[in-house]
């Protein structure tokens, strides 16, 4: 509900801009979260879709994915908002998002996961590159009444020859309570790249791994993921 009022504050102070919308669909074989198999590892894929509106530097928008292993599956649905303003050659990403989660039969999913972030990014663009930083923090993370920060750099590559092929990388660190989740944190990284297909669709590749503590942190086994994703955005 705070992003959507957010979205609905700032398209109403850029009456003058254009609002534009977009819509995405995809399926991946599996559905991984800052490392964390959401899905559990090899149990189902993952079917998504969402919707965007932009006015100006502010957007709003709206996503939906199905989550939790397949004996218990539950639906994820987020509300995000946020102001995309330029300064110091830097493009920024100021915004919020709410994760919201169904109640599936044997608690796998639930409302109780419910989790508001706060983002703070930005990316430079660096030739045909562009070289990114975000951090996120949480005042109830995965649903509890302890906060949470994510922190991640990032970095791609386009080749134009090869038909705008990307190819890029992350490494974050998610920190949380270790006196309530047992763990005061773990780190992943990505590697992979996306191939646009036609105009309107694409393919991601990536490999998507954590160090052992996220063993720990979930109290599951978190084994390396090789994930593949074919998105359709109009």
């Amino acid at each position: 509900m705070a992003a959507t009022a957010l979205g609905a504050a700032a398209l109403a102070s850029t009456a003058s801009a254009d609002p534009t919308w977009a819509f995405n669909v995809g399926v991946a074989s599996d559905y991984v979260f800052r490392g964390i198999d959401q899905t559990t590892h090899g149990s189902e894929g993952e079917l998504f879709g969402g919707v965007d509106l932009t006015a100006s530097q502010f957007y709003a928008g709206t996503w939906l994915s199905n989550t939790g292993p397949n004996h218990d599956r539950g639906m994820e649905y987020d509300i995000y908002g946020g102001w995309r303003p330029s300064a110091g050659g830097i493009n920024w990403d100021l915004g919020v998002i709410f994760y919201g989660y169904t109640d599936s039969p044997h608690g796998f999913v639930s409302h109780v996961y419910d989790t508001v972030e706060l983002r703070a990014g930005g990316t430079l663009p660096v030739g045909a590159g562009t070289l990114g930083a975000v951090v996120f923090w949480s005042p109830d993370f995965a649903g509890s009444s302890r906060s949470g920060e994510y922190a991640e750099i990032n970095g791609s590559y386009t080749f134009a020859h090869l038909h705008n092929t990307a190819v890029s990388a992350a490494l974050g660190h998610q920190w949380v309570d270790n006196s309530f989740f047992a763990n005061s944190g773990y780190t992943t990284w990505n590697v992979g790249a996306t191939i646009p297909i036609t105009s309107h669709f694409s393919l991601d590749l990536r490999y998507v791994d954590t160090d052992r503590a996220a063993e720990v942190y979930t109290g599951l086994p978190q084994d390396q993921n090789f994930v593949a994703t074919l998105k359709a955005t109009f």
